[in-house]
């Protein structure tokens, strides 16, 4: 499995930021037909991170070809205006510990 990892920083204003992520950025990323799963996390951290997500896919070719279509240019795109006061994004190998 391989996953995109993005953790925006606190934003600006929190629920604006929610509302569009939930409402436009989430259903964009529903669209991704390479997606096997994601799953988003509120960070309580004491640090300025505030929302994490990770989006699994099968193998880093699907993973690539998400980035590279016409939905993933909209979710980077849409990622960029979220992100008031910045992000990050990553890519990993994902092993599965526990089931």
């Amino acid at each position: 499995m391989n996953s995109l990892i993005v953790k925006y920083k606190k934003p600006d204003s929190v629920d604006d930021f929610m509302t569009a992520y939930q409402e436009s950025h989430l259903p964009k990323m529903q669209q991704l037909k390479e997606l096997v799963s994601a799953t988003y996390y509120l960070l309580d951290s004491d640090e300025d991170e505030f929302l994490m997500c990770i989006a699994n896919f099968e193998t880093s070719e699907a993973l690539e070809s998400a980035l590279g279509s016409d939905i993933g240019h909209a979710l980077a795109a849409e990622a960029e205006q979220l992100a008031t006061r910045g992000l990050s994004i990553s890519t990993a190998t994902t092993y599965e510990v526990l089931k």
